[in-house]
């Protein structure tokens, strides 16, 4: 359902509305998906007309754009540099869990969206740069994984399509914790990641 509380946030904002539209719209977006909500839901949460939310984006596509872009730009040079870092493909790879933990539940929200909306983000010709930002983001993770396994830090026998789903899908769920009861404290990506998952890809001291 969408929040009905927040219309005061845009119309009493002392920043911009742009901005406030933007934020109220990541709320709803992660709670009830791109479809679950309509560009009349944004603007009657922002106690806005959809003329007026239309002054500021030209379709939803727009805000799902606006709100998804600071996380992948925040996102992409802390991940090139984990990449590029010093140590072993293994060392590199449980940088990458850490930066992607970090970022991922300081941005919880882009991160839920991102990844509940995908099939409809990446067919969708508006939403080119936010395909092509999460693209970069893959190609890190894939040349890190090579690199790895050319040091003999990975184990040569996984491949590297399945090493990423349960690289993403770990990360996912360290992140994404709606439905946990297990506990509401902040995960520590390397510490609890590099347990489960880089011991089972590593292949054994480099």
């Amino acid at each position: 359902m969408a929040r009905r509380s927040q219309p005061t946030t845009v119309a009493n904002s002392g920043g911009s509305r742009r901005q406030a539209i933007l934020d109220i719209g990541t709320g709803l977006f992660a709670a009830n998906g791109y479809h679950g909500t309509s560009v009349r839901d944004i603007a009657e949460a922002c106690a806005l007309q959809p003329a007026s939310l239309y002054s500021h984006f030209k379709n939803k596509e727009e805000v799902l754009h606006g709100i998804l872009m600071p996380y992948l730009a925040a996102l992409i040079p802390a991940l090139a540099a984990a990449g590029d870092g010093d140590g072993s493909g293994r060392d590199r790879l449980a940088g990458l869990f850490e930066v992607a933990v970090t970022l991922g539940y300081a941005h919880r929200s882009q991160f839920i969206i991102l990844s509940n909306d995908w099939n409809h983000i990446q067919r969708t010709p508006g939403l080119g740069a936010v395909v092509d930002s999460t693209r970069r983001c893959e190609r890190i993770w894939r040349r890190v994984l090579a690199d790895g396994v050319a040091d003999g830090s990975i184990r040569a026998d996984v491949r590297p399509v399945h090493a990423l789903r349960v690289a993403f899908g770990a990360v996912a769920g360290m992140v994404d914790d709606r439905y946990d009861d297990l506990g509401s404290g902040r995960p520590r990506g390397r510490s609890t990641i590099g347990t489960i998952i880089l011991d089972g890809l590593g292949a054994g001291d480099p």
